[in-house]
């Protein structure tokens, strides 16, 4: 799982060499393991893979259920690793990827997990509700069901958090970080796992 891990923070090249050989079937048993080591890693690599390009987060769209019972249920870092692939997969701003998020309640998920985030993560939260609040302006005007639940989060304490960039950083399991350019504003930076 580590393996994999590592060869999917390289680029999107060895993404799709693991989604091409079943990677995304293989980390979905690793994620519904008992073993919460084995599911922290497994959902750091899958963060790495949904950092890759659309067509390769929506390869993973298959997974999100599991994800988001993971953030519900979870042990807190393996939690932790399952806000990021969230987080990854809606930076490509894509209308199938954030309505499928909608649909599986991850808004409840999330204010339910701000708990769980350190000062570090929380301009995760805070770039993925802007992401979602932007694209439920768009699709149903100013006053909307998303705004409403957004509103409901009581929030306002995380928007006074210092934020630095608008950067999504892939996993607290990691140290080493490379950029991928994904071509928009949005700079996604990917981290290797700490050798032992």
């Amino acid at each position: 799982v580590k393996v994999v891990g590592e060869i999917s923070s390289n680029d999107n090249d060895d993404i799709q060499q693991i989604l091409d050989a079943g990677g995304d079937k293989a980390l979905e048993k690793v994620i519904q393991s008992d073993n919460t080591g084995m599911q922290k890693y497994g959902c750091w690599a899958l963060s790495n893979i949904a950092a890759g390009t659309l067509n390769q987060k929506r390869r993973l769209l298959h997974l999100m259920p599991t994800v988001c019972k993971i953030i519900k249920e979870g042990a807190t870092e393996v939690r932790v690793e399952a806000l990021w692939i969230v987080a990854n997969m809606t930076s490509a701003e894509d209308p199938m990827i954030i309505e499928y998020l909608i649909k599986l309640d991850i808004l409840s998920l999330v204010k339910n997990a701000l708990g769980i985030c350190r000062e570090k993560n929380l301009h995760l939260i805070l770039e993925m509700l802007k992401i979602m609040l932007e694209y439920a302006k768009e699709q149903y005007g100013e006053e909307n069901h998303i705004l409403s639940q957004v509103k409901e989060m009581n929030i306002e304490h995380l928007a006074t958090h210092k934020e630095e960039s608008c950067l999504l950083y892939t996993s607290d399991a990691a140290d080493d970080m490379q950029c991928v350019d994904l071509g928009g504003r949005r700079i996604i930076k990917k981290k290797k796992n700490k050798k032992k």
